[in-house]
């Protein structure tokens, strides 16, 4: 759990540093030009940085830069998808097996469709 009074003091100190974040760099406050100006500023600053693990997360931003954007303004995951996925890999396990795709097929169709075995 986080301390309360710390992260306050640490919101305070980044109020102190860069003005009021919270609406500054609100989503509908900023267009991406701007977003990734700063986004550019801050990974200047975290690469300049001698911290090693800060580094490594100002690189992995930046390779998915486009990706966060993409999140961000249209607030989408593959949540479903992957719950789905798991179901079918489940009924994979199960069953140990099939003899064809037709079979693993109707499986799938009967399990996920909302089948019963008995009226």
């Amino acid at each position: 759990m986080f301390d309360t009074e710390l992260s306050q003091q640490v919101l305070a100190a980044s109020r102190r540093t860069y003005g009021t974040c919270g609406r500054s760099l609100s989503r509908t406050a900023l267009d991406d030009s701007s977003l990734r100006r700063f986004c550019s500023q801050w990974n200047g600053w975290a690469m300049r940085s001698r911290l090693e693990p800060i580094k490594k997360v100002a690189r992995m931003i930046d390779r998915r830069l486009d990706n966060i954007f993409t999140h961000c303004r249209h607030q989408l995951t593959n949540a479903v998808a992957e719950g789905r996925n798991s179901r079918v890999m489940a009924i994979k396990r199960r069953a140990g097996g099939y003899r064809n795709v037709e079979n693993f097929k109707d499986v799938i169709y009967f399990y996920r469709g909302g089948l019963w075995l008995y009226p």
